[in-house]
């Protein structure tokens, strides 16, 4: 859990739902699971909903198959952003850019 200080997001991905996807699709298991992790992940690091690319707000079958082939990726200004952020320290004002995930039996791990 975290505290009234702390800047938390919470992202959820549904198995059943991913292996369903994935089997309607006919695309592999692991480039679905991938797929929706790498989304999810984009949203905590500022990303929102664009056309084309990862961040895109609804993806398809056809999508899952250009990601199974490398072709699906950030978008450019997706890619720019996530790299700025990454290698440019916090300012102090900011809050900081972990992501808390909780553990097993009540543990936190960052």
């Amino acid at each position: 859990m975290c505290s009234t200080t702390d800047r938390c997001a919470a992202s959820y991905l549904f198995y059943d739902r991913i292996l369903l996807f994935a089997g309607e699709a006919g695309a592999p298991l692991d480039v679905t699971l991938g797929y929706a992790m790498a989304h999810k992940v984009g949203h905590p690091m500022c990303l929102g909903h664009r056309p084309g690319g990862i961040m895109n707000a609804g993806f398809t079958s056809r999508d899952l198959h250009k990601a199974a082939n490398g072709w699906l990726t950030f978008a450019r200004d997706d890619a720019r952003d996530l790299r700025a952020a990454l290698v440019r320290p916090p300012r102090p004002s900011e809050p900081a850019r972990h992501i808390k995930l909780s553990g097993r039996r009540g543990e936190t791990a960052e």
